[in-house]
């Protein structure tokens, strides 16, 4: 084997190494991506559920309730939910 052949074939080998690596890696962030999503849902569906009569809150979202609290008139049906009023 010349050297020009040995140097191809080193560098073949050194980016294959590198090509595993990444998929390694990237295999490692799939499985920690799933992982958290998993937990993440889990935690979400174990949570209770807060009621808004409980708390005071009206439910209203920021728009609405900046909607609603806006002194201009609103055409109807835009941002005009009864629960916000």
């Amino acid at each position: 084997m010349t050297k020009q052949e040995e140097n191809l074939a080193r560098e073949r080998k050194e980016i294959a190494a590198r090509v595993a690596s990444f998929k390694a890696t990237q295999e490692k962030f799939r499985r920690e991506r799933e992982q958290y999503f998993a937990t993440t849902l889990e935690n979400a569906r174990n949570e209770p559920r807060a009621n808004p009569a409980d708390s005071g809150s009206s439910g209203c979202t920021g728009k609405q309730a900046r909607a609603r609290k806006s002194p201009e008139p609103r055409a109807p049906g835009f941002l005009n939910d009864q629960r916000c009023q």
